[in-house]
């Protein structure tokens, strides 16, 4: 559909990048809501005559240009968090709207960012990976031993990505594989180490890959007016959620049938000083995994110290945890969106993420196959109005400071 307008005398500058714009937002990774808001507001700006439809996996647009109505669809092949990307589409969205630079010139430049080289080599990326899930077992409350069997994970995972990635049929069992993986390893260093947290261990061993921002942004955008993305993006986490619960309930199974024993080994606890080590490696992962640019590190920093400390907030109630924690990150967001002129998602992304493991996954994947039924149920309930916190305190946050960009 792009090349298709770019290339055709038919429509303006203005709806040339009217277009563009949404497409590159919805590739890299801005939520449907966010998109349909800012274009809105973009069209106003540019005098363009045009509606946006998108749901998480597509966008339809409608424009009138010289008194004719016509309609598109795009669905990219990819989506794929990309904040360098983001954060310099935001700087030409505003150069736009403030008369800085013509739609002209704004495309030129657009396709520059599009085939920007990418930042950081492929081996970055599994050493992220790796590093992340084992920093997240220490700030979760595990010790040596999850540290060492999340990290293993993480390394197993990133290798079944690379033999699956290839494959379109078996890409599409990744994230049960994944899950396998994750339990598999816990499970048979529950055996090794006796004091090991299965449940922290897990989890965290396939962190990035747990679909609880997703969920949240679901929920937020069925709170905000935007039923079909918000109900698609939901649908899909849930469907993750079950492959995730079914890996793990057969990486359970199977390891307690074998029958298998080792020697048994027991660490000293972690010097207090590996917990701020962890909150160091976890943003540098997040910079890598999320490909932002080096120099923003900083702010990943604060923004996952600000998030994980919000967790520890002395609230009683789950529900309302959730909501201050989604609220604080969510202000923060906007605030440095605001002082620093950088789009509110570079910092949104990664404090969610740190949030929705802690509030979710801890509670609902490890019980999701129980053998008890209502307890299932309950667990299931529990999620869902915990992800209704997060999302009503990032609305609230908006209302309270927007942060008056475009992304």
């Amino acid at each position: 559909m792009k090349a298709e307008i770019l290339h055709s005398d038919e429509y303006s500058d203005e709806v040339k990048f009217a277009i563009s714009l949404a497409q590159d937002m919805l590739q890299y990774g801005i939520p449907s809501h966010r998109i349909e808001d800012s274009l809105e507001k973009l069209c106003q700006k540019l005098d363009v005559d045009a509606d946006f439809l998108v749901h998480s996996g597509a966008i339809f647009v409608s424009i009138q240009e010289n008194s004719q109505y016509k309609q598109f669809m795009y669905k990219p092949k990819k989506i794929d968090i990309d904040l360098e990307r983001l954060i310099l589409l935001d700087r030409l969205a505003i150069n736009v709207v403030k008369g800085k630079v013509s739609c002209k010139e704004a495309l030129e430049e657009m396709h520059l960012i599009e085939n920007l080289s990418e930042r950081y080599p492929g081996w970055a990326h599994f050493l992220a990976f790796v590093f992340s899930s084992g920093a997240a077992a220490i700030l979760f409350g595990g010790g040596i031993a999850e540290l060492l069997v999340a990290g293993l994970s993480g390394m197993l995972i990133v290798f079944t990505n690379m033999l699956t990635g290839s494959n379109r049929e078996l890409n599409k069992l990744f994230i049960l594989i994944s899950a396998f993986i994750a339990m598999g390893m816990a499970e048979l260093g529950a055996l090794i180490f006796p004091d090991l947290n299965v449940g922290i261990a897990s989890v965290t061993g396939m962190i990035v890959l747990i679909p609880g921002f997703s969920f949240t942004i679901g929920m937020t955008e069925l709170a905000t007016g935007h039923p079909i993305s918000g109900t698609s993006r939901i649908s899909n986490a849930m469907v993750t959620f079950l492959m995730i619960g079914f890996g793990i309930a057969l990486a359970s199974y199977i390891i307690d049938h074998l029958g298998l024993s080792f020697n048994q080994y027991q660490f000293y606890s972690i010097p207090k000083s590996s917990f701020w080590l962890a909150l160091l490696v976890v943003p540098i992962g997040f910079t890598i995994l999320f490909k932002a640019r080096w120099q923003d590190l900083k702010w990943i920093i604060i923004i996952c110290l600000t998030s994980f400390l919000s967790t520890k907030i002395p609230i009683e109630s789950v529900q309302l945890s959730s909501f201050a924690s989604a609220l604080i990150v969510g202000l923060v967001s906007n605030i440095f969106a605001r002082i620093l002129n950088q789009p509110a998602i570079l910092m949104l992304v990664p404090g969610i993420i740190i949030l929705v493991p802690g509030s979710i996954g801890f509670s609902s994947i490890t019980t999701m196959l129980d053998n008890q039924t209502m307890e299932a149920i309950s667990t299931a309930l529990k999620m869902i109005f915990i992800a209704i916190s997060l999302a009503a305190g990032l609305i609230a946050s908006n209302v309270i400071v927007p942060s008056k960009r475009p992304l």
